[in-house]
């Protein structure tokens, strides 16, 4: 993250914890910000800045479409931090 950068979060992911280091907020003057529901427009101008690469998510596996079900299977234990990514 750059000095005076944003981490975002839009959504809840289940049994989500993350930790933060309060001398790294500081040093990097930083700023959270967080939205637990959004409206259509929002969820669009969010997709366009990761489309953008001006959001990165946060992803904690790419697992190939084929194993769809043990997909689903982490998102309901709720274990891992980030999104799941299914590839073709």
């Amino acid at each position: 993250m750059r000095i005076g950068g944003r981490y975002v979060m839009i959504g809840q992911l289940v049994r989500e914890e993350i930790s933060i280091n309060p001398a790294f907020i500081f040093f990097q003057r930083a700023q959270i910000l967080g939205v637990g529901s959004v409206r259509r427009d929002q969820l669009e101008d969010a997709i366009k800045l990761a489309a953008t690469g001006r959001v990165l998510p946060k992803i904690a596996k790419r697992l190939p479409l084929e194993q769809a079900a043990e997909a689903h299977a982490l998102v309901e234990k709720g274990e891992e931090f980030g999104r799941i990514v299914l590839q073709p």
